[in-house]
């Protein structure tokens, strides 16, 4: 009897697992067409006005510790499955880490965060939560991604990279400092004043 209970719920986890893993398969996204969507044919893409509107909202005047004036936003990526996992307290942590502007008023890492949503169809339910928060987001999908899992080394997980890279020099070509943040964080402390006392 103990025996067959083993087996049947082996069966059980092994046709589970075969459903969860067809339902989490990677689109297998093409590379060569992944990095030439960031391509238009006078080169390189300029930043959307969907984004410069959001980073000019977002950015955040600082003085360092050497006395210059910069302009700092947060930036970061997300996806559908991001949504369903640790978006909302990555945000909350952000949220947690106040400081006071210049007017006395309280202010918020969250809001001077820019996310790009890297699937197509999911840009609603990101601004959804991040309207909360005070944060914005910016449509930067691709359709080829899968709207599940990133596998490690599937084709949508090295297509993060090229997602990443994108958003920050999106950000450096409008002329802000870009602090880029994974979305699977979470903060207990303000990052800025440690690399605002550095040449960073």
């Amino acid at each position: 009897m103990g025996l067959r209970f083993m087996v049947a719920v082996f069966v059980a986890l092994v046709a589970l697992t075969g459903r969860v893993t067809l339902a989490d398969a990677p689109t297998n996204v093409s590379l060569p067409d992944l990095a030439n969507s960031f391509w238009s044919a006078n080169g390189l893409k300029l930043p959307t006005k969907e984004l410069v509107d959001a980073v000019n909202k977002a950015k955040l005047p600082v003085l360092d510790s050497f006395g210059h004036k910069r302009e700092i936003v947060l930036m970061s990526i997300a996806s559908e499955y991001a949504f369903q996992k640790m978006f909302d307290i990555f945000l909350t942590s952000l949220q947690n880490i106040t400081f006071p502007r210049k007017d006395g008023s309280q202010d918020n890492l969250a809001k001077h965060l820019v996310i790009n949503v890297m699937t197509s169809g999911t840009i609603e339910k990101c601004t959804n939560v991040a309207n909360k928060y005070g944060s914005y987001c910016v449509s930067f999908a691709n359709d080829k991604f899968t709207m599940g899992n990133m596998h490690v080394f599937s084709n949508d997980f090295y297509g993060i990279g090229f997602t990443k890279t994108g958003t920050i020099l999106d950000g450096l070509t409008l002329g802000v400092d870009v602090l880029f943040l994974d979305a699977d964080q979470v903060f207990f402390k303000n990052p800025l004043p440690y690399l605002l006392a550095r040449e960073a």
